[in-house]
């Protein structure tokens, strides 16, 4: 997987790297985890452009979880905990998802925005409250561009700097990343097949 996903971003460079982010938001096919690190590695061999890189992952990212504010600011709390729990299994999305994240958000506002952004999941879900909740969208952009360029940073650099040992990280990341998509896809699978009722 790491090979077809290093293959994928250096022969198609910031256009791969914008829709993966993108996708990462609405369903889950592969982390930024895994694709941020090998997109930096792809930097250090010189394809592409530093600041390219990292404003297009961090454009793909607002966009996806956006998506999510607009679906929150549009439904409304009750509208959306019933098309949940007839449809959230497509999504992955569940009512107790809401639930957490709401309470999240209704403790730490902004700052649960920022630092949401640095965790698998909670970087998605997190946009539903604030769009509930009507947080205003310039703080909601503030808060959510501030930490996924943290968070994107930091993974681009990581790669980047991972340049020299790429082969011997290739071979420890490429089991860990089957098992983390695989993972994510059985959860995916779970949720699909699993009573509304537990929506």
């Amino acid at each position: 997987m790491v090979d077809y996903l290093n293959f994928i971003l250096s022969n198609y460079g910031f256009i791969a790297l914008f829709l993966l982010m993108f996708a990462e938001h609405l369903f889950p096919p592969i982390p930024s985890e895994i694709i941020l690190p090998l997109a930096g590695y792809n930097l250090a061999l010189g394809h592409g452009n530093t600041w390219t890189y990292l404003s297009l992952a961090t454009l793909g990212s607002f966009l996806g979880t956006t998506a999510w504010y607009l679906v929150g600011l549009k439904l409304g709390e009750k509208r959306l905990k019933n098309w949940t729990s007839r449809h959230g299994r497509w999504t992955g999305l569940t009512t107790r998802d809401i639930e957490r994240s709401s309470r999240l958000f209704k403790k730490h506002g902004g700052s649960a925005l920022f630092f949401s952004r640095l965790i698998p999941t909670l970087r998605t879900y997190i946009s539903v409250p604030a769009g509930l909740h009507l947080y205003p969208f310039w703080k909601y952009s503030i808060y959510t561009l501030l930490g996924t360029i943290f968070w994107n940073s930091i993974l681009l650099t990581l790669g980047y700097t991972l340049k020299t040992n790429f082969q011997e990280v290739s071979d420890w990341l490429g089991p860990v990343s089957y098992f983390v998509v695989g993972s994510l896809l059985l959860l995916y699978a779970f949720r699909l097949l699993s009573p509304s009722k537990s929506y």
